[in-house]
């Protein structure tokens, strides 16, 4: 039996939540900045309070004063040379959040593209690979994207590329059930079942409901001649997935298997 397949993440651009999440993060550097100025501020009126009258500065704390007093000299210091540096700082910052933003933004859009040719005659086409290539390359965090350009590059035969794009969907989000079970799927499709068991039920502690994994996990058992355990892990993809397309070949098989009974309608 030959189903083992993988999934792909649908989705969109992000959203007005998301988009005002974002403009929100290129100030968050504000209140870091402001407690750079803090710092540099009070460095500087302690060194003209210790080490000022030495050096013969101007505006300099007076000694005949029972409380010391800054003078003009120490305010514009003080204030001026670390506002200064931190405006630099700010600026910086707010152009690399912009530019981070604005990759961030036109990595959805081709990534929507991709999304968008599923279920069409671009499904797993050159046009597809190319949409989620280039949202991958335009954020490098985004683990959706390598999914997705994993599962076409697995539908070309192109395993090996896409065991790789599955991995770094891995390391992007350890929590991404889909990029396990997909993995486990490419693995499989090199003969190694053992390994691919491994991943799918890696997925289904993720995702215990996930139909897909529970159908992959079967038919790697099934492969192992492990038919009893092989037989609940199908029998659960019918229960959660009863309208699938391949649900009556799955069913077929149980029965191949001789272990149909027991079946949840």
């Amino acid at each position: 039996m030959s189903l083992t397949g993988s999934s792909a993440e649908g989705g969109g651009p992000p959203g007005l939540d998301q988009m005002k999440q974002g403009v929100r993060n290129l100030r968050l550097g504000f209140f870091g900045t402001l407690g750079l100025f803090c710092i540099f501020f009070c460095a500087i009126q302690l060194l003209y309070y210790l080490y000022g009258g030495l050096l013969g500065l101007p505006g300099v704390y007076r000694a005949d004063r029972a409380w010391p007093w800054l003078t003009s000299g120490a305010w514009l210091f003080a204030l001026a040379l670390p506002a200064f540096f931190c405006w630099r700082f700010l600026r910086r910052q707010d152009a690399r959040n912009f530019e981070l933003l604005a990759r961030q933004w036109d990595s959805w859009r081709w990534f929507d593209y991709g999304v968008d040719m599923f279920g069409t005659e671009l499904e797993y086409s050159a046009d597809q690979e190319l949409s989620f290539a280039r949202a991958a390359g335009l954020d490098p965090q985004d683990p959706y994207a390598r999914n997705n350009l994993g599962s076409v590059l697995l539908s070309q035969g192109r395993i090996a590329e896409a065991i790789g794009f599955y991995q770094e969907a891995i390391r992007n989000n350890p929590d991404y059930y889909k990029a396990y079970s997909n993995l486990g799927a490419a693995y499989a499709r090199q003969g190694d079942s053992e390994r691919a068991v491994g991943l799918y039920r890696k997925a289904l502690k993720l995702n215990p409901r996930d139909p897909y994994s529970h159908l992959n996990l079967g038919i790697a058992l099934a492969r192992l001649g492990k038919n009893t355990r092989a037989a609940e892990h199908l029998r659960q993809f019918l229960v959660l997935a009863p309208e699938h397309p391949r649900a009556r070949e799955i069913s077929d098989f149980l029965s191949g298997l001789g272990l149909r009974s027991g079946l949840s309608s």
